[in-house]
């Protein structure tokens, strides 16, 4: 990870880089731009999900997931968000639970894919949203395995915290889910391994839309989760989760100047896709003009807590003794 920037220096260099606004970039969930500024201040849901909330959430929400098989050793099962299952050979993980309704259905179609669930050896959280990790606590129980989650997704995920986990959202009517609390048993840091046999996978601290945003990279794939979509998109922000700006420019940074050796990404909503640098440099274009709003509360939030130089990365050894 890069030094952390101002928000007054991240748009000096991006200047300074060539980064112009030109054309908008597209934004995730419509443009926050087209929305009631008096209801949802941030880069958040547009006037479509504002207006037609309960047709969108029966739409894309409420329906049964549907598994995939991406290849030899990655499965899926998604609706609005994806859980992923990475085949490890001895051992397996699986990333994320999904919404608390959704969780059941989703260890289902993995077992449908013929995924081994009894080879699970821990639930990797990519960060405490409602949609994420809304059902880790029956993932928990099912899979009898531990939760590996950033330190900074203990509170909202232990205590169920409904605003911070985006479990309820005021300004989206309908938008009323479940988040069980949880334990969180394992945590971890940016720079640290999680060893599974003879594998390894590389935790990366990617914060800024929320606070506990990591991403995990394996034989080439990296599991983003919300920090980077395709097409210069990123996911909603608000004040309340602690989304932070300035946090997702240095992350964008970090992954421009010294990303990970990926080929593939696998974001948490919507499809795999080629990873390349033009990924994470397209999202500058849409966070420029957010951290050149002054008056959006994402602009003053807290900055993420970051691990100190005296800590050094650990390596995490599953399953556990």
């Amino acid at each position: 990870m890069i030094r952390s920037l101002s928000r007054r220096d991240f748009l000096r260099r991006s200047a300074v880089a060539g980064v112009a606004l030109g054309a908008a970039a597209p934004l995730a969930w419509g443009d926050a731009r087209s929305a009631d500024e008096k209801v949802f201040k941030s880069h958040g849901p547009g006037e479509m999900w504002l207006k037609n909330s309960d047709k969108l959430i029966e739409q894309f929400i409420r329906p049964l997931p549907e598994g995939q098989r991406v290849n030899d050793q990655i499965c899926s099962s998604r609706r609005l968000e994806n859980v992923f299952y990475i085949d490890l050979g001895k051992h397996a993980v699986v990333i994320d639970s999904g919404f608390d309704h959704q969780v059941q259905h989703h260890l289902d179609n993995l077992e449908s894919l013929g995924c081994d669930l009894s080879r699970v050896v821990a639930i990797l959280a990519t960060h405490s949203h409602v949609d994420h990790t809304g059902g880790v606590k029956k993932a928990r129980e099912r899979l009898k395995v531990p939760v590996v989650a950033h330190a900074n997704a203990v509170e909202p995920i232990t205590t169920g915290d409904r605003f911070r986990t985006a479990a309820e959202m005021p300004e989206i009517k309908g938008w009323k889910f479940d988040f069980p609390p949880c334990p969180v048993d394992l945590t971890i840091d940016h720079g640290d391994v999680i060893e599974i046999d003879d594998q390894r996978i590389d935790v990366l601290h990617l914060p800024g839309h929320t606070p506990d945003c990591v991403g995990y990279v394996w034989n080439g794939h990296f599991f983003t989760g919300d920090a980077v979509f395709g097409a210069g998109l990123i996911g909603w922000a608000h004040e309340r989760w602690r989304s932070n700006y300035t946090d997702h420019a240095d992350t964008i940074l970090g992954l421009i100047q010294s990303g990970p050796d990926a080929q593939m990404f696998y974001c948490a909503h919507g499809p795999m896709l080629p990873y390349s640098v033009a990924v994470p440099e397209a999202c500058l274009l849409t966070l420029k003009r957010l951290l050149a709003n002054d008056a959006d509360p994402c602009n003053h939030t807290p900055r993420a807590p970051r691990r100190t130089a005296d800590v050094g990365p650990r390596v995490l050894q599953l399953p556990a003794a």
